[in-house]
């Protein structure tokens, strides 16, 4: 695929010197090198996706460098069962833990927006005590709250 095209559908940035893609996810720049079948991070934030994650890591962003689309957001918010193959998401060890989180941030508003922030979310206004939006990869926005 053409580098151009790829930047422009994924979002992503492309060093033509190193022949090179440069992915954020989660706020940390992931380094996807085509040639030598290599998925790096200059960061030591990028060692849980690169070690614990890696299986489920390395094909989301390879599937995603090669699937995206350059789709402008909606606005209109899903529900997971509202995505094919939510499913895959609801049992077993893809489940996310979002009733940990919930509990662990129910009094600490402002906690949760500053953990959120170190992950490259943006901050979003008007759903429950504190919601974020997080960017697993530059073109899936997702939106998740806490409330006190």
């Amino acid at each position: 695929m053409h580098p151009g095209e790829v930047c422009r559908r994924a979002g992503v940035r492309y060093d033509a010197s190193s022949g090179t893609y440069h992915v954020l996810s989660f706020g940390v720049e992931f380094l996807v090198i085509p040639e030598k079948k290599r998925i790096d991070c200059p960061s030591e934030e990028g060692c849980l996706f690169l070690k614990k994650l890696k299986d489920f890591f390395r094909l989301s962003v390879l599937w995603y460098l090669t699937s995206a689309k350059h789709i402008d957001p909606t606005g209109k918010y899903l529900r997971p069962v509202d995505v094919k193959g939510w499913h895959r998401f609801s049992a077993g060890t893809h489940v996310l833990p979002l009733d940990r989180i919930a509990a662990r941030f129910a009094s600490a508003p402002d906690e949760f927006k500053a953990m959120g922030e170190e992950y490259g979310a943006d901050i979003v206004g008007g759903y429950g005590d504190a919601a974020i939006r997080l960017y697993p990869l530059p073109r899936v926005p997702v939106d998740t709250g806490a409330v006190a």
